[in-house]
């Protein structure tokens, strides 16, 4: 370290005095020490402490530089006849001064002698002075090097202490602005969030005043309805509104904002940041919440007042056609409100017992028309309620009752086919009319009268038919046409089961469909009519399957010829 750096180091000019030079280095020392004690990062407190050597090393070097004319060993004029110091860059020394001619003279005298050894221990006692000094002056000049280069160090580590303290204050400001600029941003989001919370308010105000308005015209003019509505429209959407204003105190958006707000006072923007941080709001979720709350607090209760206050005048409507009789009209009433979500399951229950009470109605009619003979009309009602198919499950006594009119009917219908076909003495026919009902648990017994009764007349025909020519018997029940009568009658080769109706298979309905056709050579069947039937829902099933059957056609002497041909078709559940 030079003289000019310590000097520059310790802010001194060249050549200052002692006092202002230990002055200088003690008021730099205390400063750097007191900085060095409140460094707030080891870095610093590093660079202090290189400073503190600096100005160490510049006062050793300033005061090792001191002129030798300060130091009192040296101080003064040499006299004259006295030994003379040499310079300290010479290695000869002179030790006395040069001699008179008088002392010369004298040289040979004992007072010269001891002159001359007074002059030798002089010099003698010069040159150890002078070693002496020199020795200490050496000393000395090592000292102020070291000081010197002390205080040099110090001030090399004060500067670089200076210029790291300066670039941590920048980086520090550009941080906080940083950090600043992020915190307007945050914030401003969480402001349009509550400016989009209050606009939400506002406007519920606003119809919350509505409301109230609605409500003092209904107590006005209205009816008792009108004005209990409009005052429960009032009270349901206070409570919203007043949990609206509660959701904008407790929103984690003012409380967010609140904390930041605090923070930023202080110039505290890290900590700040970390109370806005977090989960992001979104503006779509809070504004979901605010619907979905309104349509819980507001829009779902009084829609349910509505539907309750509407079902229950239509009830007593219901009720009052139920008493009448009329359960078509009391069921149609009902089924508005079947898929309403807030009444829907008490109008699903009132119908099911409104159909209930109907079918109760129906089979008691029909059980009456069954007990006075009058079977097509117990019939009709009760196919009536196998058009309704919301009636359910019947109850044991309805199924036995449907299964004894269906078997009552046809019984009814077969009687009078057997007795057609007895009025043509075609006993066979008359015998398939009524044998398929011989088991029927209802008619079972009458018709085993009945066969047997047929058995009876075929056995009183036979024995007149015996007395009778054979040209005054009747014409075979096979007539072809043109009047011509095949000797091989035609045969059914393949058939295709009817369909059976869905509605009658379910209600367990049997019955049968006498058709009477054409059998052409090709062995298909035109010309198709119904004879009789035991209910028309069979009738068709039974054309549409004849229509696919395959005859063998009928022949005569070998020749094919069209037939006509009668055919039964029976349906049994």
């Amino acid at each position: 370290m030079t003289l000019e750096e310590s000097y520059r180091i310790l802010g001194l000019k060249p050549g200052a005095k002692e006092k202002d030079r230990h002055r200088a280095y003690r008021e730099m020392r205390d400063k750097l020490n007191a900085k060095q004690s409140n460094a707030p990062t080891p870095g610093l407190e590093n660079k202090y402490r290189e400073a503190l050597g600096q100005i160490d090393e510049a006062i050793e070097c300033v005061e090792s530089s001191i002129d030798a004319k300060e130091l009192p060993i040296f101080g003064g004029e040499v006299p004259e006849g006295e030994p003379v110091v040499a310079d300290s860059d010479t290695d000869e020394v002179p030790l006395v001064a040069e001699a008179t001619s008088e002392d010369v003279k004298d040289l040979d005298s004992s007072e010269g002698k001891s002159r001359r050894l007074l002059y030798i221990a002089g010099g003698v006692f010069v040159f150890v002075c002078l070693l002496l000094g020199v020795w200490k002056w050496q000393g000395i000049s090592a000292e102020q090097e070291r000081v010197r280069l002390v205080a040099e160090a110090e001030a090399a580590r004060a500067s670089e202490a200076a210029r790291l303290a300066e670039e941590t204050r920048r980086e520090r400001a550009e941080l906080k602005e940083k950090l600043r600029v992020e915190l307007d941003v945050e914030r401003a989001s969480l402001k349009a969030l509550l400016d989009m919370i209050s606009d939400q308010i506002e406007k519920t105000e606003i119809r919350l005043n509505d409301l109230k308005g609605a409500e003092r015209v209904a107590a006005s003019d209205g009816t008792a309805a009108e004005q209990s509505l409009a005052r429960y429209r009032r009270e349901t959407y206070e409570s919203f509104v007043k949990w609206l204003g509660k959701y904008m105190e407790k929103s984690p958006a003012k409380q967010r904002l609140g904390s930041a707000e605090e923070f930023s006072e202080k110039g505290e923007f890290k900590d700040a940041l970390a109370a806005i941080g977090g989960e992001k709001l979104d503006e779509a979720v809070i504004r979901s919440e605010i619907a979905k709350e309104e349509r819980i607090r507001y829009e779902v209760p009084v829609a349910k007042f509505v539907a309750k206050r509407d079902y229950a005048r239509v009830l007593k409507l219901s009720k009052l056609a139920t008493v009448q009789r009329d359960f078509e009209e009391a069921i149609e009433q009902i089924s508005k409100f079947e898929k309403n979500d807030h009444v829907g399951v008490q109008a699903k229950a009132e119908m099911k017992r409104t159909r209930a009470l109907k079918a109760k109605d129906v089979y008691e009619q029909a059980r009456e028309a069954a007990d006075l003979g009058e079977l097509v009309l117990a019939r009709s009602l009760l196919d009536s309620l196998d058009e309704d198919q919301e009636i359910g499950e019947r109850t044991e006594f309805q199924t036995a009752l449907n299964e004894q009119l269906n078997s009552e009917y046809a019984l009814e219908q077969a009687v009078a086919e057997a007795e057609r076909a007895l009025a043509s003495n075609d006993f066979e026919k008359a015998r398939d009319q009524l044998k398929y009902l011989a088991e029927d648990k209802y008619v079972g017994n009458r018709v085993e009268k009945d066969l047997a009764r047929i058995d009876e007349l075929e056995e009183i025909w036979n024995r007149k038919a015996n007395h009778i020519s054979a040209a005054e018997r009747p014409m075979p029940i096979v007539a072809p046409p043109e009047d011509v009568i095949p000797d091989q009658p035609p045969k059914l080769l393949s058939k295709v089961e009817p369909a059976y109706p869905d509605q009658l298979r379910r209600n367990q309905v049997s019955g049968y469909v006498e058709l009477i056709l054409t059998v052409e050579i090709d062995g298909t069947a035109t010309g198709i009519e119904v004879l009789s039937s035991s209910r028309r829902e069979f009738e068709e099933p039974a054309i549409n399957a004849v229509k696919k059957w395959k005859f063998r056609p009928g022949r005569k002497n070998g020749t094919l010829l069209p037939a006509k041909v009668r055919q039964k078709i029976t349906f049994n559940p």
